[in-house]
């Protein structure tokens, strides 16, 4: 029977004897052994309300945007963001991409009529089948740490002239056990995107909720691309 109860166990991270966390990267993994990893269904209470939360602060944004728009959210897993955006801007064509296989044919079985990609946006010479006028990075940014910068590179070549790139993220209330050398929370986010990527990109827009009663802080980072 699979396990309903996990979130990512040690298919994700794994603390090391040191008290700091290291990326494992199992994606496939996780979602074989979990049907609805991190409850991103909204079903499970802890996490129904912060993601409620996130998606409306996502939603607010998108309404700024009128006419026909290419999404792409990258790390859809299994769909439920997709499926949201489509319903609620039905002008816009929402693609879903995802570095594992598992998550990508369980989100096009549960939501056919809509476009999921696997592809591993850390790849070098990462393409999709077109460019587009909006992409959101959904809950990923530790995922792809490493390769961040080229991650973003990766955006700036898939954002259509103009085209905004949405980060959306949560962070720990308490101190960062993964990767503070190379962002130290939000600010430490704003900061490396001017000091690595200044000449692609702009920011237009933010927001950081620091008082969340949710178990994280809630961050949200709009950049046009240059």
């Amino acid at each position: 029977m699979k396990n309903n109860t996990l979130e990512s166990g040690d298919f994700i991270f794994r603390e090391n004897d040191k008290g700091a966390l290291d990326f494992i990267g199992d994606f496939n993994g996780l979602y074989s052994a979990n049907d609805d990893p991190w409850s991103q269904s909204g079903q499970k209470l802890e996490w129904s309300p912060y993601y409620s939360f996130s998606r409306a602060r996502i939603t607010n944004e998108l309404t700024k945007y009128s006419g026909n728009r290419n999404v792409l959210e990258v790390g859809c897993g299994l769909g439920f963001v997709v499926k949201f955006l489509s319903k609620k801007f039905s002008s816009f064509v929402v693609d879903g991409l995802d570095i594992s296989q598992v998550a990508i044919e369980k989100a096009k079985i549960r939501f056919p009529d809509y476009n999921f990609i696997i592809g591993d946006i850390t790849a070098p010479n990462f393409k999709t089948y077109r460019q587009y006028d909006i992409i959101l990075l959904n809950q990923i940014l530790w995922y792809v740490l490493i390769s961040l910068k080229d991650v973003m590179k990766t955006c700036h070549e898939l954002l259509s002239s103009s085209g905004n790139l949405i980060i959306s993220q949560a962070f720990l209330k308490t101190q960062q056990k993964y990767g503070r050398e190379i962002i130290d929370g939000f600010e430490g986010l704003k900061l490396f995107m001017v000091e690595n990527l200044n000449n692609e990109f702009t920011l237009i827009s933010e927001k950081y909720d620091a008082n969340s009663k949710f178990k994280h802080n809630d961050g949200l980072l709009v950049y046009r691309k240059r």
